[in-house]
């Protein structure tokens, strides 16, 4: 089982990270969506997920799995956020690339995996001295993606956000 995780820029000057998990991890970080894109299909996943905002909320400020992650105590961001908005455009756009070659692709959220888990990135670098913190937040993404793959995660939301199984 083979699980990609993507830390998306907004802009594509600044750098995404992108980690593919099976077994081992393999990072890498690139800029431009077409790096992405044939990264993803080189290392053929079951399962792709962002660190990023995969809609805009139908009306209002927030989605409906933010509002049952706020329930839930955590402090999501609104994809309605000014300065999120290139970044949700993006994500939406790789995405729809992404399932139209015929790949499963979801959303989670780094900084709440990392309140989850209760882990830091001192502790992540421990085990990946070389990763950035992009390709730090990318290794979490493939990490809920191969969690879900082993029916581990919980889905929130009609957008099915998905975060690990406490």
């Amino acid at each position: 089982m083979i699980s990609v995780g993507i830390d998306l820029a907004g802009l594509s000057k600044n750098p995404t990270g992108l980690a593919s998990m099976n077994g081992n991890v393999k990072t890498e970080i690139v800029h431009n969506d077409n790096e992405i894109i044939s990264f993803v299909k080189s290392h053929k996943p079951d399962i792709v997920i962002f660190d990023a905002p995969l809609s805009f909320p139908a009306r209002g400020y927030f989605r409906s799995c933010e509002v049952e992650l706020k329930n839930e105590g955590y402090e999501p961001l609104s994809p309605m956020f000014r300065g999120m908005r290139p970044l949700v455009e993006r994500a939406i756009k790789l995405s729809i690339e992404l399932r139209n070659h015929g790949f499963n692709v979801f959303e989670t959220s780094s900084v709440i995996i990392r309140k989850i888990l209760r882990v830091d990135d001192k502790f992540i670098r421990e085990r990946y001295p070389y990763a950035t913190k992009d390709e730090i937040d990318a290794i979490l993404c493939a990490l809920v993606g191969k969690l879900h793959l082993k029916r581990k995660t919980k889905s929130y939301g009609k957008e099915n956000l998905l975060l690990p199984k406490i």
